[in-house]
Protein backbone atom coordinates (compact mmCIF):
# COMPACT_ATOMS: atom_id res chain seq x y z
CA UNK A 1 0.00 0.00 0.00
CA UNK A 2 1.08 3.55 -0.47
CA UNK A 3 2.34 5.92 2.27
CA UNK A 4 -0.49 7.98 0.95
CA UNK A 5 -3.32 5.92 1.02
CA UNK A 6 -1.78 4.87 4.86
CA UNK A 7 -1.74 7.76 6.08
CA UNK A 8 -5.39 8.63 5.42
CA UNK A 9 -6.41 5.49 7.27
CA UNK A 10 -4.09 6.67 9.99
CA UNK A 11 -6.67 9.90 9.79
CA UNK A 12 -9.31 7.70 10.63
CA UNK A 13 -7.23 5.47 13.00
CA UNK A 14 -6.32 8.66 14.84
CA UNK A 15 -10.08 10.34 14.67
CA UNK A 16 -11.78 6.41 16.52
CA UNK A 17 -9.26 6.88 18.70
CA UNK A 18 -9.84 10.23 19.57
CA UNK A 19 -13.56 9.50 20.11
CA UNK A 20 -12.38 6.46 21.72
CA UNK A 21 -10.49 8.53 24.32
CA UNK A 22 -12.82 10.79 24.85
CA UNK A 23 -15.92 8.57 25.66
CA UNK A 24 -13.59 7.20 28.49
CA UNK A 25 -12.49 10.27 29.97
CA UNK A 26 -16.16 11.08 29.97
CA UNK A 27 -17.97 8.23 31.79
CA UNK A 28 -14.40 8.65 33.96
CA UNK A 29 -15.73 12.22 34.41
CA UNK A 30 -19.32 11.43 35.76
CA UNK A 31 -18.48 8.70 37.71
CA UNK A 32 -16.29 11.76 39.44
CA UNK A 33 -18.85 13.86 39.75
CA UNK A 34 -21.67 10.91 40.86
CA UNK A 35 -18.72 10.00 43.70
CA UNK A 36 -18.83 13.54 44.70
CA UNK A 37 -22.58 14.15 45.09
CA UNK A 38 -22.49 10.49 47.17
CA UNK A 39 -19.84 12.02 49.27
CA UNK A 40 -22.61 14.99 49.84
CA UNK A 41 -25.35 13.02 50.32
CA UNK A 42 -23.77 10.73 53.52
CA UNK A 43 -23.17 13.96 55.36
CA UNK A 44 -27.06 15.32 55.06
CA UNK A 45 -27.82 13.24 58.26
CA UNK A 46 -25.03 14.61 59.84
CA UNK A 47 -25.55 18.11 59.42
CA UNK A 48 -28.96 17.52 59.50
CA UNK A 49 -28.19 16.06 63.42
CA UNK A 50 -25.93 18.86 63.75
CA UNK A 51 -28.40 21.56 63.32
CA UNK A 52 -31.36 20.26 65.12
CA UNK A 53 -33.59 22.48 63.27
CA UNK A 54 -36.03 19.38 61.89
CA UNK A 55 -38.30 17.00 63.45
CA UNK A 56 -36.94 13.34 64.53
CA UNK A 57 -39.81 12.08 61.50
CA UNK A 58 -38.55 14.79 59.10
CA UNK A 59 -35.09 14.08 59.48
CA UNK A 60 -35.89 10.39 59.25
CA UNK A 61 -37.39 10.70 55.67
CA UNK A 62 -34.59 12.86 54.30
CA UNK A 63 -32.11 10.56 55.28
CA UNK A 64 -34.00 7.70 53.53
CA UNK A 65 -34.18 9.76 50.78
CA UNK A 66 -30.73 10.37 51.14
CA UNK A 67 -30.00 6.58 51.10
CA UNK A 68 -32.39 5.88 48.12
CA UNK A 69 -30.37 9.06 46.22
CA UNK A 70 -26.93 7.19 46.91
CA UNK A 71 -27.98 3.61 46.32
CA UNK A 72 -29.53 5.31 42.84
CA UNK A 73 -25.84 6.96 42.14
CA UNK A 74 -24.13 3.48 43.21
CA UNK A 75 -25.85 1.49 40.64
CA UNK A 76 -25.03 4.24 37.90
CA UNK A 77 -21.74 4.07 39.09
CA UNK A 78 -21.82 -0.13 38.27
CA UNK A 79 -23.03 0.74 35.19
CA UNK A 80 -20.38 3.16 33.98
CA UNK A 81 -17.56 0.95 35.16
CA UNK A 82 -18.98 -2.20 33.11
CA UNK A 83 -19.15 0.92 30.24
CA UNK A 84 -16.01 1.72 31.14
CA UNK A 85 -14.33 -1.65 30.66
CA UNK A 86 -15.68 -1.57 27.26
CA UNK A 87 -14.67 2.35 26.46
CA UNK A 88 -11.31 0.23 27.71
CA UNK A 89 -10.95 -2.23 25.16
CA UNK A 90 -12.25 0.04 22.41
CA UNK A 91 -9.66 2.72 23.12
CA UNK A 92 -6.69 0.01 23.46
CA UNK A 93 -8.24 -1.75 20.12
CA UNK A 94 -8.13 1.77 18.27
CA UNK A 95 -4.73 3.17 19.80
CA UNK A 96 -2.64 -0.35 18.48
CA UNK A 97 -4.19 -0.38 15.16
CA UNK A 98 -3.55 3.55 14.55
CA UNK A 99 0.01 3.00 16.19
CA UNK A 100 0.36 -0.03 13.48
CA UNK A 101 -0.59 1.92 10.68
CA UNK A 102 2.31 4.73 11.87
CA UNK A 103 4.45 2.18 11.55
CA UNK A 104 3.34 0.91 8.18
CA UNK A 105 3.84 4.31 6.85
CA UNK A 106 7.29 4.48 7.76
CA UNK A 107 7.61 1.30 6.68
CA UNK A 108 6.07 2.45 3.05
CA UNK A 109 8.00 5.73 3.39
CA UNK A 110 11.10 3.54 3.52
CA UNK A 111 10.22 1.34 0.79
CA UNK A 112 9.43 3.87 -1.58
CA UNK A 113 12.22 5.85 -0.94
CA UNK A 114 14.39 2.58 -1.65
CA UNK A 115 12.41 2.11 -5.02
CA UNK A 116 12.87 5.76 -6.06
CA UNK A 117 16.95 5.15 -5.48
CA UNK A 118 16.50 2.02 -7.34
CA UNK A 119 14.89 3.71 -10.26
CA UNK A 120 17.81 6.74 -9.94
CA UNK A 121 20.25 4.26 -10.42
CA UNK A 122 19.13 2.29 -12.94
CA UNK A 123 18.49 5.38 -15.09
CA UNK A 124 21.89 6.42 -14.53
CA UNK A 125 23.07 2.89 -15.56
CA UNK A 126 21.07 3.05 -18.92
CA UNK A 127 22.59 6.46 -19.87
CA UNK A 128 25.90 6.33 -18.21
CA UNK A 129 27.80 4.77 -22.02
CA UNK A 130 26.18 2.02 -23.11
CA UNK A 131 24.94 1.95 -25.95
CA UNK A 132 21.39 0.88 -26.57
CA UNK A 133 21.46 -2.97 -27.71
CA UNK A 134 23.94 -4.11 -26.63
Amino acid sequence: MKATTLRKLAALAEARKTRDLARLEALAAERRVLLAEIADLAGIEARDAAEGLMPFPMMARRSAWAAAEVARREQRIAAIDREMEEARAAARTSLGKHEALLRLIETAVRDEEASRLRAEERASFDGGGRRPGI
